[in-house]
């Protein structure tokens, strides 16, 4: 390979590099604005609305699959809420990394749903 092929090749190479970090700035700052009007502390049902997924009376009776596990929470007007950060982490999560997430809130999973995300 010539040495201007050389030059031309990492220029193409540093380029690609800039630009799939100006796609991974662009990705966070979306999600950023996507959440900074969540309210300080989110309450189930808005959380629940965000994710998606289940329906509201599924998240209310089966505490693992709620913000951190059904744990960590304040209430708030009378109302279990999570601070934000935490419900954007949980927004993420899906059923194959339930586990994981639930192990880090020391929560058991029942066997028999966690036999369907296995």
């Amino acid at each position: 390979m010539k040495e201007d092929e050389y030059q031309l090749r990492m220029l193409e190479l540093k380029l690609d590099h800039i630009l799939n970090l100006l796609s991974e700035h662009e990705t966070a700052d979306r999600e950023r604005k996507q959440y900074e009007n969540l309210p300080e502390w989110v309450n189930l049902e808005t959380a629940a609305g965000l994710k998606g997924g289940a329906a509201l009376a599924t998240y209310k009776t089966k505490l693992f699959l709620q913000p951190c596990c059904g744990r960590n929470y304040r209430l708030v007007g009378g109302r279990k809420c999570w601070l934000r950060a935490d419900v954007i982490a949980w927004i993420k999560i899906t059923d194959s990394d339930l586990k994981k997430y639930a192990d880090i809130w020391k929560v058991k999973i029942p066997s028999n749903y966690a036999a369907r995300v296995a």
